[in-house]
């Protein structure tokens, strides 16, 4: 049997945040290389190193979650 719809709704309200929250993180980095603030380059560097961290920061909450 299917759950019910109202267990999903938490799941369907962070997507939503996720997705919206990584646009607004490009379009940003667009806006820059647009305002001629910062050049490409600039802009990937960032996002890799944001990336980097981000994967450093789950990595390192899973393990923790894994000790406890």
């Amino acid at each position: 049997m299917a759950e019910p719809r109202a267990a999903h709704a938490g799941t369907d309200l962070q997507e939503v945040w996720v997705i919206g929250l990584a646009a607004w993180v490009l379009v940003i980095g667009f806006s820059r290389i647009y305002l001629g603030v910062h050049y490409l380059s600039d802009v990937l560097a960032g996002y890799a190193l944001g990336l980097a961290w981000l994967a450093l920061c789950i990595v390192t909450i899973e393990e923790v979650r894994v000790r406890l």
